[in-house]
Order: structure tokens, then C-alpha cells, then sequence
């Protein structure tokens, strides 16, 4: 099987970029209570909503600190850069781009990445909001990070079982998802029979900004699914297929 690109992002970017973000800060000298705490933030980085307020996002955290001035920005900047610069680097990453590269899509996959190592690679903490507004339009980091993986996942896993089965059920992944991956449609009946992955997210907070852009609330979301084997109660009638319920809730504490 082949790895996904959103393993890489993971692994090379959302993972190390605290680590870098940490050295970068010990050749400044900062204090080691600051760096870890510095350090921890950028763990949150894509748990921020929506992904332009970012910037927002790190001059909060940066601003905490102006004791130390510029310093703590620039060391920021060169963090996302050599952070950015390594992964274009990869061989993984360079073969990817070519395979996906489509010169009739002015926006495929593969030039959503070379978007992404750019944005890495020329990263300034004052004027980069305006770049990351083209993340959130286009979902690029969704699209590649959690629909590559996990949806290929359950396509996989789905295939592999009787037509019977009609659900795939994930969890403890970054973020909560249902999608249809397969239509049946049965002779001599005119109910069509759904194959749907499910997906619960994980039990983790996310950083959403303000409508004021001013600050950010804390946010804690819980998924939770039920299915309904055939015979049982859903909606006082029994169920001739399997359905399911999928709920997601907040808690702001």
C-alpha cells in the first residue's frame, strides 16, 4: 500500500515543527520554562480554525512573550522555513508532486503541496494571513491530511467485505467525518443500500478565533455514533436496513 501524503504532512511538518520551533529558541538563549511552553502551543498549530487565523493565532502566543522582542518572531520564521525547506527536499514528497501534477488542473493535489511548501518555505509571522486564506478556501490541508488517508482506508476496508456489510467505523483520528463511499442498488427494489464510513474524530480541543478577530475560544468537540442493526427500534418503527445517528456536540470549558 502506498503512504499517504498526509502521513508525511504529519510526520514532517505537524510533529516537527514544535521540535524545531524549540531549537530555534535555545540558540536565543530563552529561558526553558518559555521554550516548553512556546513549544507546546505550536503542538495546537492545526487544531486553530479556521487555518488563516493562524498568524492571528501565533502572534497571540508570540505576544505573551514581548519581553524578548523580535527575536522570539524571527526564530519562528526560521522555524517554518528549514521546517519547509526540508520537506520539499524529500524524495517521497518530490515523486509525489510529479505523479499528481496535472497541467489541465490549475489546482490539483499536486500543486496544493507545492502551495503549502511555498507558504513553509517564505513564512514571515507579519504578512503570511493572506496566504493561509487560500488553505481555508480550498480545504488543501483537509483534502490532504484526512481525505487521503482515511477515506482511501475505508474504501479499502469496505471492499474487502461482504456487500452485507454496510459501515465502516473509525476513531481517534483528527477530525469527525461520514462519508458515502458506495451506492448499491438491488434489483427489484427501490430502496438503494448505502456503504458509508464513519468517524468519530478524537476528543480534543480546537482553537477557534473570534467573529472580532480579537482572541480565541477553546473548544472541545465529542462525536458519538449509533447504529441500528435490522428489527431493532429507530424513530418508534423497526428497520428493515441498518441506519445510524451521528451527533457532535461542544463543551467550551
Amino acid at each position: 500500500m502506498a503512504i499517504p501524503i498526509g502521513d508525511v504532512i504529519a510526520a514532517e511538518i505537524a510533529s516537527k515543527l514544535p521540535v524545531v520551533v524549540g531549537m530555534k529558541l535555545k540558540e536565543i538563549n530563552l529561558p526553558e520554562a518559555d521554550i516548553n511552553q512556546i513549544s507546546d502551543n505550536f503542538r495546537n498549530l492545526f487544531d486553530v480554525r479556521p487555518m488563516s487565523a493562524i498568524i492571528p493565532w501565533l502572534s497571540f502566543q508570540v505576544k505573551r512573550y514581548e519581553q524578548y522582542g523580535k527575536v522570539v518572531q524571527d526564530a519562528i520564521n526560521s522555524a517554518f522555513r528549514q521546517v519547509g525547506d526540508e520537506f520539499m527536499k524529500i524524495p517521497f514528497v518530490k515523486d509525489w508532486i510529479k505523479k499528481h501534477d496535472r497541467f489541465w488542473h490549475p489546482l490539483d493535489n499536486g500543486n496544493k503541496v507545492q502551495i503549502m511548501g511555498t507558504l513553509l518555505r517564505t513564512f514571515d509571522i507579519t504578512n503570511s494571513a493572506w496566504k493561509l486564506k487560500l488553505f481555508d478556501k480550498f480545504d488543501i490541508v483537509k483534502e490532504l491530511w484526512i481525505d487521503d488517508k482515511y477515506l482511501r482506508g475505508a474504501k479499502q476496508d469496505l471492499e474487502a467485505m461482504p456487500k452485507t456489510i454496510q459501515y465502516v467505523l473509525y476513531g481517534h483520528t483528527h477530525s469527525p467525518l461520514k462519508r458515502t463511499v458506495e451506492i448499491i442498488k438491488e434489483k427489484n427494489k427501490s430502496k438503494q443500500k448505502e456503504r458509508v464510513y464513519l468517524n468519530t474524530g478524537t476528543w480534543r480541543p480546537s482553537y477557534h478565533q473570534s467573529f472580532k478577530e480579537n482572541g480565541f475560544s477553546k473548544w472541545k468537540n465529542l462525536t458519538y455514533t449509533i447504529i441500528y442493526k435490522p428489527g431493532e427500534m429507530f424513530a418508534g418503527t423497526p428497520v428493515k436496513l441498518p441506519v445510524f445517528e451521528l451527533w457532535t456536540g461542544t463543551i467550551n470549558k
